[in-house]
């Protein structure tokens, strides 16, 4: 069977790729241009990631010197953390193996996870809906403010 439509299958499926990495392409803006005005870590969750990964690779393990808010005081000596998952501060330690101890680097890693979310979801939602709905998801994904600011 032919298709007679204006777009072929194999055009319409160009097209919703076009779309999907110029939603992509908005999403990597719009962050970039938050981690270039918004140096600083977000919360204290940033910096006590950082600062996981740091002990990481100072042969400290999984500790931190800090409380659980990012304005406590400083302990002086480090203490197991439990209150973080794990794999984020040990990707950051990786990183730091590589780059030396940077927050810029830490704050590039997570913007390629963010923008990796954003066909994800593109993915999922036209698995579960379709493609019109799977593109409305990954542009959402792309300009929400939480998204954009967190990762």
């Amino acid at each position: 069977m032919t298709d007679t439509g204006p777009l072929t299958k194999r055009g319409r499926r160009a097209r919703r790729l076009v779309l999907l990495l110029c939603i992509i392409a908005l999403g990597f803006g719009l962050r970039a241009v938050s981690l270039v005005r918004h140096q600083l870590p977000a919360a204290d969750g940033a910096a006590t990631t950082l600062e996981v990964a740091a002990h990481l690779n100072d042969g400290r393990g999984y500790t931190t010197n800090r409380e659980w808010l990012f304005f406590d005081e400083d302990r002086g000596f480090p203490i197991p953390e439990g209150n973080r998952q794990p794999l984020l501060p040990l990707l950051v330690s990786l990183l730091f193996r590589v780059t030396g101890p940077s927050h810029t680097a830490a704050q590039w890693l997570v913007l390629c996870f963010g923008l990796l979310l954003i066909p994800m979801v593109y993915l999922l939602g036209r698995r579960l809906f379709g493609v019109r709905s799977g593109l409305l998801a990954a542009l959402f994904t792309a300009i929400s403010p939480a998204q954009i600011w967190f990762g």
